[in-house]
């Protein structure tokens, strides 16, 4: 009995580390100009406070009427996020199928490829990124970001991976009505691996919105930046009066589909099968 409550106050303890500065970025958000000078900017050092003398919206004010700049990066990473979630999942589930349920040679071999691509670091094909864009006169547009986003081979992997687990037993009765492999894909495919293709579609967003090396090598231009990469220099043209508030919306929408679709994501991620 002690050793399982010295468990629980040993998890108890990590997750209040964990989840303090997301809750002290949240109700930091609801100080006022005076409650941020008199806590985390004394000169004797920060005084930490999760709860302000008297809550104000005035750092979301600043934030989305005042700060024009915060709000056009805000929305450049929507632009960027939402494309590549929608495109990326419309490649990667018909290529994952093929590569899963369809038997041609060379398809192990093809396979093995993707994993090599899909564990190597990201930042290794960032120049063979760069110089496609380059050649093919996409440099420092939109569509830089949002194709070479799209074509991941981590949504390719995890579309197979989920098609892998369907038993061949289902497309083998359709085989009985129709030989044809977009009949399958449409009626027994989909259906079956849609809790994963939503976990799919929310992992593919959140790496969207969250990414920053790409649009530092592949955009010039920083009014196509999207909010990830500029947040800091935007927070110091703001001032320390809204940078709680600041933070707090660039985490709502990763925050709200992980909260709605917390089910989605656990049970697509039970579905992948890793083979051998």
């Amino acid at each position: 009995m002690i050793k399982k409550l010295a468990w629980w106050g040993i998890a108890a303890v990590a997750a209040l580390l964990f989840l303090y500065p997301i809750l002290a970025t949240v109700t930091g958000s609801f100080f006022s100009l005076m409650d941020l000078q008199e806590s985390y900017l004394r000169e004797e050092g920060p005084l930490l406070r999760l709860v302000p003398r008297a809550a104000t919206l005035d750092q979301y004010y600043l934030t989305l009427v005042s700060s024009p700049d915060y709000v056009r990066y805000f929305l450049n990473s929507a632009v960027y996020a939402l494309p590549i979630t929608l495109l990326g999942t419309l490649l990667a589930v018909p290529a994952g199928y093929v590569l899963a349920k369809v038997p041609f040679r060379g398809s192990g071999a093809l396979t093995f490829l993707l994993i090599i691509a899909m564990v190597m670091p990201f930042q290794v094909t960032l120049v063979a990124n760069y110089i496609l864009v380059k050649e093919i006169g996409l440099f420092d547009t939109v569509w830089a970001i949002i194709l070479t986003g799209a074509f991941a081979p981590f949504a390719i992997f995890f579309s197979r991976q989920m098609c892998a687990s369907i038993p061949d037993e289902l497309l083998e009765a359709y085989d009985l009505e129709s030989k044809s492999l977009a009949g399958k894909f449409a009626y027994v495919i989909l259906p079956t691996v849609r809790p994963a293709l939503a976990a799919l579609m929310i992992l593919t967003f959140t790496e969207a919105w969250n990414m920053v090396e790409q649009p530092l090598i592949l955009l010039e231009s920083r009014l196509l930046m999207p909010l990830s990469t500029v947040l800091n220099s935007v927070f110091s043209s703001m001032g320390m009066s809204n940078h709680f508030a600041g933070a707090v919306l660039y985490m709502v929408p990763v925050l709200l589909i992980f909260y709605y679709c917390e089910t989605y994501i656990m049970d697509g991620l039970q579905k992948m099968r890793f083979m051998g």
